[in-house]
């Protein structure tokens, strides 16, 4: 998690709201529109997640817990497009309202109160949230059905526009996009998609506070 000054241009715009329709091999009209699903309240699930301001996708591993108000992140460390970048972990535990961030290099970690813009929100479909569609996921004979929900500008507390996708039989998340506009500036935006997901925690220590993190200064965090 990232936080950039960068004013993304027409162009990037315009890339962001045609991520917001990414392409899906058959959409079928169902007569009756399937009601608001709740997802897994524990999973984990690799995520390819499209960074506006470093024009490229990261890939990382993301673990949820909505019973503990827990999430966790860690980036997989790639050569991508920009060379000497940084990777990353990291653990938002919103019950205690605390935010820690570990470079995956030097294992440097700082800590600091979860920002404004990563409030919790529990992984699901929205409760003011409209179906808008079904899709097959796939080719035929290897597909899977999902539900596609949406929010407009206009409903959304904060006035983003959200979309997510989500499998019609268990509600599992494949998919979300949230455009948080100011202007022309969407860095602050979230185009995600989820895989290889899997219910429940393999690893519940994904959750503790990094040992580097116990002894992080005040003066680091005021540098955060």
């Amino acid at each position: 998690t990232h936080t950039h000054t960068h004013t993304p241009s027409s162009n990037m715009l315009r890339t962001a709201l045609a991520l917001a329709v990414a392409t899906t091999v058959s959409v079928s009209n169902a007569q009756v529109h399937p009601r608001l699903c709740t997802s897994p309240e524990v999973w984990e699930a690799q995520a390819r997640a499209y960074d506006i301001s470093l024009g490229e996708t990261i890939t990382a591993f993301v673990a949820f817990d909505s019973l503990n108000r827990r999430y966790y992140k860690r980036d997989q460390v790639s050569d991508g497009k920009n060379p000497g970048r940084k990777f990353y972990s990291e653990l938002y535990l919103f019950n205690d309202k605390e935010y820690y961030k570990t470079e995956s290099t030097t294992g440097k970690c700082v800590k600091t109160k979860i920002p404004n813009n990563k409030l919790w929100r529990p992984f699901g479909v929205p409760a003011n949230a409209s179906f808008s569609g079904q899709i097959n996921i796939g080719a035929p004979g290897e597909s899977v059905l999902a539900n596609e929900y949406t929010v407009p500008v206009a409903a959304h507390p904060d006035n983003y526009y959200y979309r997510g996708t989500f499998t019609a039989k268990e509600c599992i998340p494949v998919s979300e996009t949230l455009i948080r506009a100011n202007g022309l500036d969407i860095s602050d935006s979230e185009f995600v998609q989820f895989y290889n997901t899997v219910l429940g925690i393999a690893n519940p220590n994904v959750f503790n506070v990094p040992v580097t993190c116990l002894t992080v200064s005040q003066e680091e965090m005021d540098k955060f």
